[in-house]
């Protein structure tokens, strides 16, 4: 009896005092991956139930992950999350594992808290109602993220926001920059990738690409050191695809993510081509590493859900469980980033009321509202569009056209009706021309001119969104084999050259568009005008033939020529200027007979010039002395006039307590529309209210002034949780400092525990929080988990399983007043059974699974002939662990560990037991 409590001592200091970092983070209560910042996404981390693509429960409809997430300023999100194996699975290809991730992109600067809400039954991924099916851990799991400023700049879309709809016919940033598209339309199965796992062609339409796969061979030069791969290298291809587009200017692009039964059939979410219920969990992470790059580097996600030949495939055609569960997955896993569109469908033939249900649903699993639109034929543009006017979950027209003549029509029509029905849309074309030719590769007898003029002008100059460009089947490098993006170099400058423009040079959000023949311009021109009370502010005027009549308004205009086909500056010529209410013919500067674009600003107007700023004041509040905190700012040139910043000056009696982080280099110009993001930094010097100004001027005479205000504290010294300390609740004595993963086998504990915090620095209370739930409150030490009576220490009744304990101290009573630096802690209590006597005398170690196979539970009976240290560890097939069951010392005999089968998924594992001199592996297998 003695010798055994000996060594019951010695095995209790060797866990709680020895322990090493776990293999499997399957005992962590959650993880915050990503960096902080603002528009950065990050990754809620946490590890559930043991689960397989191939399960029971399955884990992809059977149980639902959601992550409720409140901002700093109360505005709360439910962010859909998803099974993600080994949490790694894009480079290890796992297909089982206890990780669960929910992706999230915060807008705000300050603190988040979350709590998980994990519940399990029958297809309950795809209920939309809180309560559905059981709670099972983690659920109820809390915690906090804080989140600083972004540091990215143009074209990442992290330093631009979440891109939106908001009620006018231009998508629009969180920055306030407005979105002009200018983006690939082909391959439509651009994820036919031959580096994506479990990617197969299906016996799709004949292509030229080896086992119908794409490789994008011509783009590994294109590749950089430290871009993305996966599985050691991986990848490089697609990599350097989207490095070339985004290279040439290239914002979107046009992709299935599903096309079973369609033109390409590689391209499916799910573990098989036949099967709708489960999903590839390595080949969506690796989906996912490209969408990241993409979106780095300022590429859109057009995401096109399915094709006409498979939109009765899931369901039906309705919105069923199938249909469900794959909008769920995908808006679960890529919803998170930046700029999204959801499309419906290409050339779709559902019902209208089909089609207002995907739109519903998809939106209410999305918390950022990203756009959804739907594509379909030409000739069915009144047919599909016409009954959708209005609807509140669609934000406009995915307009294909079966020549690029007409493109202008096409969308100042669904411009004109959807204003009319009181919900303006975005018109973008994509796919505009007939499917044999579409745009042609660069060369001889290419049909480029047409594709300039009669879509990406037109489009623009009626007040659409943009153009993706589609590649005609009869043509190298087209919908389905495109292998090099090169084959189009000339295209992308083409776009480019018109984005720049209007970019640079219009406030196309405030610009109408006007019939030609109505100012005196030829009918085949294209004129888009600024309109004030007077006339025009600002017109730009598209000639297809290079020059044309025009009769501006009255006043005078200041007259540029930019030219489409090259690009570059503006350019003068005679005349540099016009009056208005006469009739002028304007030739541009290189008489080429090809298409040029006036640019006509009014000289008179008194309202070129101006800048605006939000916010126009800054209050940092109260802040303590010798610490700093930042805000931001943005400036936009609100003007029709480029504006040169000349200087950033700080005035009042406080201006050494606030500067500039970052501050830019001057001058600065500043393009009509363009913004500037500045982040000010408050360091009070001093206790009580400091007050300043920023004053941003320019060489145009525009001057904003910013308030700045914040107050000064003494410094704090919080309260610190320095250690969670394990009590014998009955001896009212320490045991021993609990460590990170901890594992406290019950058998070895006292008979009543408790758990202290120890605190120091000027503490108040200290809140308890078990699993997420806050469990106590303790206003005088002792700060115990289970409380106690004047240091007398109550006994916590556990039960065996995972814990994550967290406390967080406070300076005042209750839980109120500054929070302190908490500590979070996990551990785990777990039983093993040790005989009473040997099963025999033995001279090498034996290791045995009991009974064998195991359903429910079992055990695993390792006896030895002398103490030593052991490691009994759970593997899968690939090596990979999936649970330490024990790690410590041992006392000769035999010991017995519990394994719940239960909780793992049915199949084939390998328990090893790792000593000092010999390790002995048996093999585990598990039923259903």
């Amino acid at each position: 009896m003695r010798v055994r409590a000996w060594w019951r001592w010695i095995l209790l200091v060797g866990i709680i005092g020895g322990y090493t970092e776990r293999e499997s983070q399957a005992q962590q209560g959650y993880e915050i991956l990503g960096e902080q910042k603002r528009w950065h996404p990050i990754t809620i981390q946490v590890y559930g139930p043991q689960a397989d693509e191939q399960g029971d429960p399955n884990p992809f409809l059977d149980y639902r992950f959601n992550v409720e997430i409140t901002a700093p300023d109360g505005r709360r999100y439910v962010v859909p999350g998803f099974f993600a194996a080994d949490g790694d699975a894009a480079n290890t290809s796992a297909t089982a594992g206890n990780v669960w991730q929910a992706h999230f992109t915060p807008s705000q600067i300050g603190t988040y808290r979350f709590r998980v809400s994990f519940r399990q039954g029958p297809q309950v991924a795809i209920s939309l109602k809180p309560d559905a099916g059981t709670p099972i851990p983690p659920d109820g799991l809390e915690g906090t993220f804080t989140i600083g400023e972004t540091d990215k700049a143009p074209p990442d879309f992290r330093a631009r926001g979440i891109l939106r709809y908001v009620g006018e016919r231009y998508f629009r940033f969180e920055d306030g920059t407005y979105f002009l598209k200018g983006g690939a339309g082909s391959p439509e199965n651009f994820l036919a990738y031959a580096d994506f796992d479990n990617t197969i062609d299906h016996g799709g339409a004949a292509n030229d690409l080896p086992n119908g796969l794409h490789r994008y061979a011509p783009h590994l030069s294109d590749w950089n050191s430290g871009d993305p791969t996966w599985k050691d290298g991986l990848g490089k291809g697609i990599i350097g695809a989207i490095n070339y587009l985004a290279g040439e200017g290239v914002n979107s692009l046009y992709f299935l993510t599903m096309n079973v039964n369609g033109d390409g059939r590689e391209v499916y979410p799910w573990t098989s081509y036949d099967e709708r219920y489960r999903f590839d969990v390595s080949k969506l992470a690796q989906w996912d590493i490209v969408f990241r790059h993409m979106q780095r580097k300022g590429i859109l996600l057009h995401v096109i859900t399915q094709e006409q030949e498979n939109d009765q495939l899931l369901d039906g055609g309705n919105l069923g469980v199938t249909r469900k569960l794959y909008y769920r997955e995908l808006v679960a896993r890529f919803g998170y980033h930046l700029a999204l569109i959801w499309n419906l469908g290409e050339e779709n033939t559902n019902t209208t009321a089909q089609r207002k249900a995907f739109a519903q649903y998809i939106r209410s699993l999305d918390p950022y509202d990203h756009p959804i639109v739907v594509h379909t034929f030409p000739r069915d543009h009144e047919k599909v569009y016409g009954p959708l006017l209005g609807y509140p979950y669609l934000e406009g027209p995915s307009l294909q056209l079966s020549k690029m003549a007409g493109g202008y029509a096409a969308t100042r029509t669904w411009i004109e009706r959807s204003a009319a029905a009181g919900r303006p849309w975005v018109v973008m074309l994509d796919e505009p021309g007939n499917a044999a030719v579409g745009c042609s590769p660069d060369g001889p007898d290419n049909n480029h001119d047409a594709c300039r003029k009669e879509a990406l002008w037109a489009n623009l100059m009626a007040g659409g969104g943009g153009v993706e460009w589609y590649f005609g089947y009869q043509r190298p490098h087209n919908d389905l084999d495109l292998e090099d993006f090169r084959s189009r170099d000339r295209l992308w400058d083409y776009t480019r050259f018109a984005r720049q423009f209007f970019l640079q040079h219009l406030p196309f959000w405030e610009m109408e568009p006007v019939a030609a023949t109505s100012v005196g311009a030829p009918p085949d021109a294209y004129v888009l005008v600024q309109p004030d009370a007077t006339g025009w502010k600002r017109a730009a005027v598209y000639f297809p033939q290079g020059s044309g009549t025009l009769m501006a308004p009255e006043g005078t205009y200041t007259v540029y020529w930019f030219d489409p086909r090259n690009g570059g500056d503006l350019q003068q010529t005679d005349p540099q200027q016009i009056s208005g209410r006469q009739t002028v013919t304007l030739r541009p500067p290189a008489q080429d007979g090809q298409d040029w674009v006036v640019l006509l600003v009014r000289a008179d107007s008194g309202a070129t010039a101006a800048l605006a700023v939000d916010p126009q004041q800054l209050d940092f509040g109260e802040v303590a002395l010798d610490t700093t905190v930042q805000r931001s700012l943005t400036l936009r040139n609100t003007g029709t006039a480029t504006l040169t910043l000349t200087a950033l000056r700080f005035q009042g009696n406080d201006t050494t307590a606030f500067a500039l982080v970052s501050s830019p280099s001057l001058p600065l110009t500043l393009a009509a529309g363009q913004t500037l993001r500045l982040t000010i930094q408050f360091m009070p010097y001093r206790e009580g209210e400091h007050q300043g100004s920023l004053t941003i001027a320019t060489e145009q005479g525009v001057h904003v002034t910013v308030a700045l205000s914040g107050t000064g504290q003494p410094a704090v010294e919080l309260p610190v949780v320095t250690r969670f300390v394990l009590v014998d609740a009955q001896t009212d004595t320490d045991v021993a400092v609990l460590r990170p993963d901890t594992v406290l086998w019950v058998e070895n504990l006292p008979a009543a525990i408790n758990i202290r915090a120890d605190v120091i620095g000027s503490v108040g209370s200290v809140v308890f929080w078990k699993n997420g739930v806050k469990v106590r409150t303790e206003n005088v030490p002792p700060f115990t988990l289970a409380g106690d009576v004047a240091g007398d220490y109550k006994s916590w009744a556990y039960e065996f399983g995972r814990y994550v304990v967290e406390a967080v101290p406070y300076t005042k009573a209750n839980g109120q007043g500054k929070a302190g630096q908490g500590l979070k802690l996990t551990f785990e209590i777990r039983q093993y059974l040790t005989a009473t006597e040997p099963f025999g005398p033995v001279s090498r170690p034996i290791l045995d699974v009991l009974p064998h196979p195991i359903r429910q539970q079992g055990f695993v009976q390792l006896v030895l002939p002398e103490a030593q240290q052991v490691r009994l560890v759970l593997y899968d097939l690939l090596g990979r662990p999936v649970q330490v069951i024990y790690q410590g010392w041992l006392a000769s005999g035999t010991h017995r560990f519990v394994i719940e089968g239960s909780r793992l998924a049915a199949g084939r594992y390998l328990c090893r037991a790792q000593m000092h001199q010999q390790t002995l592996t048996r093999t585990v297998t598990i039923l259903p």
